[in-house]
């Protein structure tokens, strides 16, 4: 037996293995004999024809239909033997037959890509400065207050602390209002951040039934089709002209957030408006750590992806493309949508990433043997606990006595592994969207 390996991938091998006929014709004629006895010829008992009067019947036809089933035990003996674990049903590519001279196949195996990896430590990576000021403290309680504030009917609108219920009707092309009510008892609260300013002017000094016209703008970009402009984007603007016809007027009455509402939204973990002041300034001070921690390791990750190209394995690409379309279908924002050339071909390319930072990660997993001892547990717990409001023991109580929890600790212990051994260098946020934008422009060229 002679074999000879050719590598077609990091993951992707074609062995060809052949054999001269002499060594494997006794296992040939056992396989005939199989489906010589589950052949039925009129005059004779089922399998029990003369080898001579089924030879001269199918000619080596039995021989050719034994080929690929002995090619597929020989190829499992190969693998066996050199203690290859594969990652996929191997693929027949090719079997070659020649009665009393060789029987020669060729099949195509996938395994996990044997990986060095490189350069996953000493990265320095910029994150921008993030600041909780007691300015966007006092947004934030003001915003509160609108959400729990009351509403009395007035008779004016005098400034935009209102509500008000308008109909609608729309203007066609020719700048004719049309008969028909387009939307009936709409609310516009005036003091939303995303009302259009032009309905807050507008609707100043309204009163019931009064009227008042807003345009809306849809401005779109979109690639053309044409040859002259293929590569170019061009804008495009609707605007949509409507009729408001005020209905009802209401006017917001702010009040100071009561200890009762303080505590439903602290969940009792603040009592008045100055331990609620300081557990929001808390809260979003974790949020802004973990957003730079979270961008962090985005970047750690992309520099290490780079460092370390290889193609991964057709399948577990494939397999993780399906997982994706799969949690695609299951999301009530995405499922009824149809899928584009460019999406197929975007989620084509995240499965191809994710599968091959699953396989980058695992091979550092190995090679610097991160293990989730009780000390890793511990510094996790402390590190998790201060953005929980929870204290660390009860946090590692937790993690040490619930296994499910403890499994999926294992990415946070290899993310503090990257985190330990890199930079996170804080720059200032002009500073910070400068590099960015250069590091942009350095890619595209």
């Amino acid at each position: 037996m002679d074999s000879q390996l050719k590598n077609i991938s990091d993951s992707q091998y074609e062995v060809t293995i052949t054999y001269p006929y002499e060594e494997v014709k006794e296992e040939f004629a056992k396989e005939v004999a199989k489906k010589i006895q589950k052949i039925s010829i009129p005059g004779f008992r089922k399998g029990k024809a003369p080898a001579s009067y089924i030879k001269r019947l199918y000619g080596d036809s039995l021989e050719y239909e034994a080929s690929e089933t002995l090619a597929n035990k020989f190829f499992w003996d190969y693998i066996d033997d050199q203690q290859i674990k594969l990652i996929s049903k191997p693929v027949m590519v090719d079997i070659d037959l020649k009665i009393q001279e060789l029987f020669k196949f060729t099949i195509r195996y996938e395994v996990l890509p044997q990986l060095d990896i490189q350069n996953y430590s000493g990265h320095t990576i910029e994150v921008p400065e993030l600041t909780v000021t007691d300015e966007a403290i006092n947004s934030q309680i003001q915003t509160l207050k609108h959400e729990h504030a009351s509403f009395q009917e007035d008779s004016e609108v005098i400034d935009n602390n209102y509500k008000i219920t308008v109909d609608l009707r729309k203007y066609n092309n020719n700048d004719l209002l049309e008969d028909e009510l387009f939307q009936k008892d709409i609310p516009i609260s005036l003091f939303h951040p995303n009302v259009l300013p032009e309905i807050n002017e507008k609707a100043l000094n309204t009163k019931v039934n009064d009227t008042f016209d807003f345009t809306i703008k849809d401005t779109h970009t979109h690639d053309h089709d044409h040859e002259h402009d293929e590569g170019h984007s061009h804008e495009h603007t609707l605007v949509f002209k409507y009729q408001a016809t005020v209905k009802k007027i209401e006017k917001m009455i702010i009040s100071d957030l009561s200890e009762e509402i303080i505590k439903t939204l602290s969940y009792n973990r603040a009592n008045n408006i100055e331990e609620f002041k300081k557990l929001l300034k808390e809260t979003a001070e974790n949020q802004n750590e973990k957003s730079t921690t979270d961008f962090f390791i985005s970047q750690l990750y992309n520099r290490i992806l780079e460092s370390n190209p290889f193609t991964p394995p057709p399948s577990l690409v494939e397999n993780t493309y399906n997982n994706l379309l799969e949690d695609r279908e299951k999301n009530p924002r995405t499922k009824k949508t149809t899928l584009t050339d460019k999406d197929k071909e975007a989620l084509k390319k995240q499965a191809t990433e994710n599968v091959r930072w699953y396989l980058i990660s695992d091979a550092i997993i190995k090679k610097e043997n991160i293990t989730l001892t009780d000390e890793v547990v511990k510094e996790l717990a402390q590190i998790n606990a201060k953005k929980m409001g929870i204290s660390s023991e009860t946090l590692e109580n937790h993690y040490l006595n619930n296994r499910e929890t403890r499994e999926r600790l294992r990415t946070d212990a290899f993310e503090l592994f990257l985190t330990k051994n890199n930079v996170m260098k804080t720059v200032d946020q002009e500073t910070f969207n400068t590099n960015m934008k250069k590091e942009s422009e350095d890619a595209k060229q």
